[in-house]
């Protein structure tokens, strides 16, 4: 069945996204806040959506906002923080049985619909600052989630690669913010980033599920014309085209830390894909080089010459990077990194076979048709084809471009890769 995309503006930088599936049984409806990346806003916009999730001005006590969540069929309402290009994305949810399924036949969208633009537009802000007691309690988890950041190594040096790929620019922000940042958030200077961000977001509201229709799309408009009433509201407008960076020399970053495995990271610039051929190109590229368990880094660098525990390459096509990761050690850094770039070589050169461009081409189309078994898969799906400016509802319809997809053109694209950044993470003594 064939899913249509519904989007409509309702308010100023306001849209609202409904792609109806009778397939589940819940439904899943998503406020998401576009903000600017900058390390002197991060950190404030990331504790709102843990704020927020709590309650709202109509029902500010924890236990109670609970109760009521219980009330309407145990739904669940989540904050979220993300980040895609140069921009903070701060998301509430809520995720509810579908109307299908309530006892008496109760209209459950409308009522979680309601729900979530109370907590959006109207959260427990009172006297110009958010509770005191609830600023200090998700204070502590966020300083406690960027601290445990360091805990996952292989995701530590994947976040510490990038911020040297992109150094003074704003993809090298943190999504999390920064710890010596937590501190100085009070009541009152919390409650003035959320005025901040609904004055100055963009705002992509998504519904997925069987009883998206066009009463949640009113309740939405209504909610947030009424709090903007008496703001001056100035939204951006998001620009997500990116421009390759081409790296005059290779830059090298070696960290020491106590650990037995060491990791080292290569940061690739590539060529953004902007439309979606590039994207299917970029697909099928990355799952022959790196991302998959039959690709050119897995089974030479990894089998083959032994010369890391793991070994795998990950693409942000629509932002012109290419990250390769692995764990190793230490004495075999060299051979890794050139044994990594030799298989680079090899995919530019047009070095494999027809059978590893299907195995590609099944690997994807596998993954793009396994994100229509989840509404949150799905939703995060929609997010960023609204964000790169698609209209298509269904991820599947990408499916026809990838089996398009020819040699020349992967090759094409992975001759544009150019190595940016080495960044190795060593135990103590063995970074020299």
């Amino acid at each position: 069945m064939a899913m249509k995309l519904i989007r409509t503006q309702a308010g100023d930088g306001i849209f609202v996204n409904l792609i109806k599936d009778d397939r589940f049984k819940h439904d899943r409806i998503a406020v998401n806040f576009i903000l600017p990346l900058a390390r002197e806003t991060a950190t404030g916009y990331a504790l709102l959506p843990f704020l927020m999730q709590r309650g709202y001005a109509g029902c500010s006590d924890f236990t109670a906002f609970a109760r009521k969540l219980d009330e309407l069929y145990g739904a669940t309402v989540a904050g979220k923080v993300s980040k895609a290009g140069n921009y903070q994305i701060i998301t509430l949810t809520i995720t509810h049985v579908d109307d299908r399924y309530t006892l008496n036949g109760e209209p459950l969208a409308e009522e979680c619909a309601r729900l979530l633009a109370e907590i959006v537009t109207m959260p427990a802000i009172e006297n110009g600052r958010f509770d005191p007691e609830a600023v200090a309690t998700e204070k502590n988890s966020l300083a406690d989630t960027i601290a445990a950041e360091v805990n996952d190594k292989r995701s530590y040096a994947v976040t510490r690669c990038t911020e040297l790929l992109f150094e003074g620019e704003p993809l090298a922000v943190k999504q999390y913010g920064y710890a010596e940042d937590v501190d100085a958030i009070t009541p009152e200077s919390a409650a003035a980033c959320y005025e901040a961000m609904l004055s100055t977001a963009a705002v992509e509201i998504t519904m997925i599920g069987p009883s998206a229709g066009e009463a949640v799309t009113g309740i939405f408009r209504e909610a947030f014309q009424k709090a903007l009433e008496n703001r001056n509201r100035q939204p951006i407008d998001p620009d997500f085209e990116m421009e390759q960076k081409i790296p005059t020399e290779v830059r090298r970053v070696t960290e020491e830390m106590d650990l037995t495995q060491g990791k080292m990271v290569m940061g690739f610039s590539l060529l953004p894909a902007e439309d979606k051929k590039a994207q299917a190109v970029s697909r099928i590229a990355t799952a022959i080089y790196g991302s998959s368990p039959f690709s050119k880094l897995f089974m030479n660098v990894r089998e083959k010459l032994s010369l890391c525990y793991y070994c795998a390459s990950r693409t942000m096509a629509s932002y012109g990077y290419m990250l390769v990761d692995c764990g190793i050690e230490s004495a075999n850094q060299e051979k890794a990194e050139a044994e990594i770039l030799h298989q680079l070589d090899e995919v530019c050169a047009g070095n494999f076979t027809e059978t590893e461009m299907e195995n590609a081409r099944l690997a994807v189309v596998n993954s793009l048709r396994t994100v229509t078994d989840s509404l949150s898969a799905m939703s995060s799906w929609l997010l960023n084809e609204i964000l790169q400016g698609g209209d298509s509802a269904d991820p599947t319809d990408e499916i026809e471009l990838t089996q398009a997809v020819t040699a020349e053109e992967v090759r094409d694209y992975m001759r544009s890769a150019k190595l940016s950044v080495v960044y190795l993470l060593a135990g103590p003594g063995k970074g020299e």
